[in-house]
């Protein structure tokens, strides 16, 4: 990741969070695909919603992330759900793709949005 702050974590904190949970690290065979076929693409803004910060986190720990430039997530003030914003040069097939492999991130995955934050309204 080229810059990312969460809630004023410096991405330090996340990465001591993925090691903390035991949260998988390894190279899988889409981000190696990924990584290979990115470097020409634009850079894409999604938006979507997360029922609470810490799926948010399991899907920062997947290492099909690891080409996000930036990532914003603002709290609800009432409820633990969450609004992400992110730029990657991955498709949103490939963002979907990652979605899914969070356990329980099927409301990030109903709401991915190919636009940003300011303009997405979240469901």
């Amino acid at each position: 990741m080229q810059s990312a702050v969460i809630n004023d974590w410096p991405i330090d904190a996340l990465d001591s969070f993925a090691q903390k949970a035991d949260l998988p690290r390894q190279k899988t065979k889409g981000e190696i695909m990924i990584k290979n076929n990115a470097m020409n693409r634009p850079v894409n803004t999604y938006s979507f919603r997360a029922e609470c910060r810490d799926d948010v986190l399991s899907f920062l720990a997947l290492p099909e992330t690891t080409s996000l430039t930036k990532i914003t997530i603002v709290p609800d003030p009432i409820f633990p759900d969450v609004e992400v914003e992110i730029e990657t040069k991955l498709t949103v097939h490939e963002v979907t793709s990652a979605l899914e492999m969070v356990e329980d991130g099927h409301v990030m995955v109903e709401t991915l949005k190919a636009c940003a934050l300011k303009t997405s309204r979240m469901e």
